[in-house]
């Protein structure tokens, strides 16, 4: 029988680091005591809009370095090979600790801990868990200095280039072959 959501059980592990804004996860999904799934990232945090501000304004090496940084590793099930998907998390800092499991969990919302699991896929930037009059203030203006970086802009951006945000989420994916 293939595990899923109702037959499994979480297992969160926070991991020690040294930069008290950047907090690495595992989440363990156990099915009859056997590891079936894992999903592995940082929850970056920030205290106010002008840090989102700064984190959307950087330029693509800087982005590229810090996905590189962040990154997830998940077993797509529990017969299949270990899959990778990018990601960088930001968070508002006012929500606290018992945030990194909500938002990461989320990741689990629409797919079984088995054969139909999210199979690997990057995510570039997420702004997530953001309060209504902190997107109200985002939104219309820019990120950054570049006109370019307006919250609606980057959402066409990576519905240009194949990105789907996920049903009930403010995270974009795009699907990638299955690595092997």
């Amino acid at each position: 029988m293939h595990p899923t959501h109702a037959s499994c059980v979480t297992q969160l592990t926070v991991e020690p680091v040294a930069d008290p804004e950047i907090h690495p996860y595992t989440i363990d999904a156990l099915h009859n005591g056997r590891v079936v799934g894992r999903l592995r990232g940082f929850v970056l945090e920030y205290h106010n809009v002008e840090g989102v501000a700064a984190l959307a304004g950087l330029n693509h090496d800087d982005l590229r370095e810090a996905v590189d940084a962040v990154r997830f590793a998940m077993a797509a099930t529990h017969d299949a090979p270990i899959s990778y998907v990018d990601v960088l998390l930001v968070a508002p800092a006012y929500r606290g600790y018992g945030l990194a499991r909500q938002m990461l969990e989320r990741s689990w919302l629409h797919a079984d801990c088995g054969a139909t699991l999210l199979r690997p896929c990057p995510l570039q930037f997420c702004l997530d868990w953001l309060r209504p009059e902190d997107l109200a203030l985002i939104g219309p203006q820019c990120i950054g200095v570049d006109p370019k970086r307006s919250l609606a802009s980057l959402t066409k951006f990576y519905q240009r280039i194949g990105y789907t945000a996920l049903p009930g989420t403010d995270f974009w994916w795009r699907p990638l072959p299955l690595q092997r």
